[in-house]
């Protein structure tokens, strides 16, 4: 007779897989760009001033990082992915964040925004009592208002469009679509970990522009 436990250890690892194919599948477009861009960020000698070479890259390494967070909010909003998936896609988000950071919330209906901690929202989204929820971002995150500050940070802001439908059964329920602008900040840092002082790139507060129907 076939040995339960082996039946079992079996399809869990088959499930493993199957989530880590997921993953790679959608992020690897991205976690390819990104090691590139990193990659050239790294030898970047001059730390005081960079080039405009330089700030390109940090527009490129901007604009993936965005579309990273946003693969992960469509996953964590929709309802027909398995439970761990959702999980680990808030785990992934949360970290591409400074600590502290807010996301901003509208309703087309009310006309309220609310602010949430990224994590709290990340949650909050996951759990909505839709029956189904589509997220989609329908155009190229637009980067813009490149600075660099006093603390010898570097900061920007990105555009994005975000729409959401949330359907009960097969009826819309609610359906808006949002502007937002997203912080960035490129920040010079010594990384203990590695022991080598590298580029480290972080999305910020995320806050409304306009809500409409």
């Amino acid at each position: 007779m076939p040995n339960p436990f082996m039946q079992y250890f079996t399809v869990l690892c088959i499930r493993r897989i199957f989530y880590l194919f997921i993953f790679i599948s959608i992020l690897g477009q991205v976690v390819y760009a990104q090691d590139i861009v990193e990659k050239n960020l790294e030898v970047i000698d001059n730390f005081e001033e960079l080039s405009p070479d330089d700030l390109k890259l940090f527009e490129l390494r901007a604009a993936e990082k965005i579309k990273e967070f946003e693969n992960y909010i469509e996953i964590i909003g929709n309802k027909q992915k398995d439970v761990e998936t959702r999980d680990y896609a808030i785990q992934s988000a949360e970290i591409l964040f400074i600590p502290d950071s807010k996301m901003e919330v509208s309703s087309a209906n009310t006309g309220t925004i609310n602010s949430y901690a990224i994590g709290k929202y990340l949650r909050k989204l996951k759990s909505l009592g839709y029956t189904q929820v589509i997220i989609k971002f329908y155009k190229t995150a637009y980067i813009s208002g490149l600075r660099k500050g006093v603390d010898n940070k570097y900061y920007a802001t990105a555009t994005v469009f975000q729409e959401f439908i949330g359907y009960n059964e097969d009826q819309v329920a609610y359906k808006d679509k949002t502007k937002k602008v997203i912080d960035i900040v490129l920040e010079y840092i010594d990384d203990e970990y590695y022991g080598l002082k590298r580029w480290e790139l972080m999305l910020g507060d995320i806050k409304v522009v306009e809500t409409r129907m």
